[in-house]
């Protein structure tokens, strides 16, 4: 029996377990890569090569979301790959419209205990007002993590161009409109549409690696 090929899974370190869980393509075996701790003081180039040397793969597929996509883009740039999909990510920080950029260097310049402090208060706010289902996760308030996400996004190159990058975003994407560098679009899918459109997405990434997808 010849193994089905694989497909390495990069999470983003700022979503919870569930946008990687139970991943299914046709096809392929999906292969959820560990990612290392960052922090503010991470560096790209470093958290990329932990995370490559985690693919047993000489031509790998990688697949990632929202800011998995920094990782993706970078391990790309130093290895020979087959395809990058990217869901609800960026290509290189052109990708980012001017005013979420001004937004990102702000959000740098503040200090982290007043950071801390805001999402401290919107959080206990949610809490009370909103179900649970809809309130803020707490992943929020990891500051140095956001940090390291936030500065390494605006500072990030376009790939090689013989990498081929396909971009898979969602219509209705608040926190990372998309522009018209997509590929493919998922109609009414949000930033988080791992989760929240698992299965039109899914639709979607097999429709890009061109295999049949399941009805």
């Amino acid at each position: 029996m010849v193994d089905e090929p694989r497909i390495f899974l990069i999470p983003a370190p700022d979503m919870d377990d569930r946008a990687a869980a139970n991943i299914s393509i046709p096809g392929f075996r999906v292969v959820v890569v560990d990612l290392p701790v960052v922090d503010a003081d991470s560096t790209l180039g470093e958290t990329a090569r932990q995370i490559s040397a985690r693919i047993d793969d000489p031509l790998p597929t990688l697949l990632t979301f929202c800011a998995g996509s920094i990782f993706a883009i970078e391990i790309a740039r130093t290895r020979p790959v087959r395809t990058v999909i990217l869901v609800s990510g960026i290509r290189s920080r052109l990708d980012i419209e001017w005013k979420r950029r001004v937004l990102g260097r702000l959000f740098l310049l503040t200090p982290t205990i007043a950071l801390r402090w805001l999402g401290e208060f919107v959080g206990a706010s949610g809490r009370m007002v909103l179900p649970a289902s809809k309130r803020i996760p707490r992943i929020w308030l990891k500051i140095a993590q956001n940090k390291f996400i936030v500065r390494e996004a605006l500072r990030l190159a376009p790939p090689s161009s013989h990498v081929a990058a396909l971009r898979i975003h969602g219509t209705n994407d608040r926190i990372l409109p998309a522009n018209d560098a997509v590929d493919r679009f998922v109609s009414g899918g949000g930033h988080f549409m791992f989760v929240s459109h698992r299965k039109r997405v899914l639709q979607a990434i097999a429709t890009v690696l061109q295999v049949p997808s399941r009805p």
